[in-house]
């Protein structure tokens, strides 16, 4: 996911959530103008309902305004996340070409082991992630050794 259909996704979120608000907001207001043409009807109906009423009301607008709040919050980690790994995966396809040329001396596991542990820290699991999934792995030990050098050259390189 891009930041930009992060950004859509949001903005329809806030969208729904300011149609709402306005839907609640006209209830209201609809309440109050029949309130006041029939002074009659206000007379009888007890505050106690006229409260519970609004209360629904408020309660209905905060449960919606709460779960459009997560959903956009939900978009924006994830549009985080996917522009993370992608920009890892495009960083990554950038050097395959000189992971290729890099030494012909094998990397035996320990040394690519400190090399990933090493990217991770610098550049993050989104990052580390998005190159073992260029290498069709998911984590070190789902590789063939003889993909170690392009993997340590990989991590050096993002």
């Amino acid at each position: 996911m891009s930041i930009e259909s992060g950004i859509t996704k949001i903005a329809e979120a806030l969208g729904a959530l300011a149609q709402s608000g306005n839907a609640i907001a006209e209830s209201i207001n609809r309440y109050c103008d029949m309130a006041q043409a029939q002074t009659e009807v206000v007379k009888v109906v007890d505050n106690d309902e006229l409260n519970e009423v609004i209360n629904e009301a408020v309660a209905a607008f905060e449960a919606e305004h709460d779960e459009h709040k997560a959903k956009a919050e939900q978009s924006d980690s994830q549009a985080a996340e996917d522009t993370a790994e992608e920009v890892a995966t495009e960083e990554a396809e950038a050097v395959e070409e000189t992971a290729d040329a890099e030494s012909d001396e094998p990397v035996t596991f320990e040394e690519a082991k400190t090399v990933v542990i090493d990217a991770v820290a610098a550049k993050g699991k989104p990052a580390v992630a998005a190159i073992f999934k260029q290498l069709g792995a998911k984590n070190l030990p789902g590789l063939e050794p003889s993909q170690y050098n392009k993997l340590v050259a990989l991590c050096k390189a993002a």
